[in-house]
């Protein structure tokens, strides 16, 4: 593996992957992808990856809650 992947899979590591983060970044690509014009098809990876990601995170969040719900209900 070249070291340059290798970096790129630690950089991504890092970035968040929260709903708050999927959507500013979804966000941020409807504005890429609008002013690539009739090249915006080449984006469309990234944002399949992105609207992945998303509900994901949107899982994640649900289980939490229900963990945090579990929790309030078990009383002392």
């Amino acid at each position: 593996m070249s070291s340059e992947i290798s970096d790129r899979r630690r950089l991504a590591a890092r970035i968040p992957r929260d709903v708050e983060h999927c959507e500013r970044y979804l966000n941020r690509l409807a504005v890429v992808v609008e002013r690539a014009g009739k090249n915006g098809h080449a984006f469309l990876p990234i944002v399949r990856r992105l609207e992945k990601e998303l509900a994901e995170a949107k899982e994640d969040e649900q289980v939490l809650a229900g963990l945090k719900s579990r929790l309030a209900g078990r009383g002392s």
